[in-house]
């Protein structure tokens, strides 16, 4: 079944329960990383499994110039033998994740590949600075900038960083959707309606 504004939020949330149910202390953050990417990729694989969809991530089967991409297959002849080829022939989604809190560089660099690829749904997903309060309204500002470029649907997600997996509380994941020229949370995003209204106000 198709994933959607409405659904993304219960799959995500879905996705971050099993990544902190699979993490151990002796993981390091690029192992926990992979460990959030690859239940991600599980929970998008369990919504779209008929035979033309394919869900592409690092090791299942490798990663397609996104860190992860849902796409739908099709196949073409070979030249010689006539063998069928399989191809790309629709994104469904594109997904790309990054965790670096201290180069924001990093974080417009892997956002850029969103615009650069063709797709229905996009969604970056970032994480939480629980040292500084500013950080997640300071990121999706900078990040507008660049959504105003980005085609299809927009989505844009933080959990927490790897590092404080093993918290206590783990802060839990808010995500938001670029609707008319400004980040709309989603329902379990932690904005409130006077916040949502601030921000439509300084980003427009």
């Amino acid at each position: 079944m198709p994933v959607n504004a409405e659904s993304l939020e219960g799959l995500i949330q879905a996705a971050w329960s099993d990544a902190l149910n699979e993490r151990s202390l002796s993981c390091d953050n690029s192992e926990r990383s992979k460990k959030w990417i690859n239940s991600l990729g599980k929970q998008f694989q369990s919504q779209y499994d008929s035979e033309e969809d394919r869900v592409f991530w690092r090791g299942n089967p490798q990663e397609i110039l996104f860190d992860l991409a849902v796409c739908q297959i099709s196949t073409v002849n070979s030249y010689r033998r006539g063998v069928k080829l399989p191809f790309v022939a629709k994104c469904h989604w594109l997904v790309e994740s990054e965790f670096d809190q201290k180069d924001t560089g990093e974080i417009v660099k892997d956002m850029s590949k969103l615009v650069m690829g063709s797709s229905e749904n996009k969604l970056f997903v970032a994480s939480h600075k629980s040292t500084d309060p500013k950080w997640e309204n300071g990121i999706l500002k900078i990040c507008s900038k660049i959504a105003k470029h980005c085609d299809g649907k927009l989505f844009f997600c933080f959990i927490a960083h790897p590092k404080d997996w093993d918290g206590e509380p783990t802060p839990p994941p808010s995500a938001y959707e670029w609707v008319d020229g400004a980040w709309k949370p989603l329902l379990f995003g932690t904005s409130t309606p006077f916040l949502r209204s601030a921000l439509r106000d300084e980003w427009t």
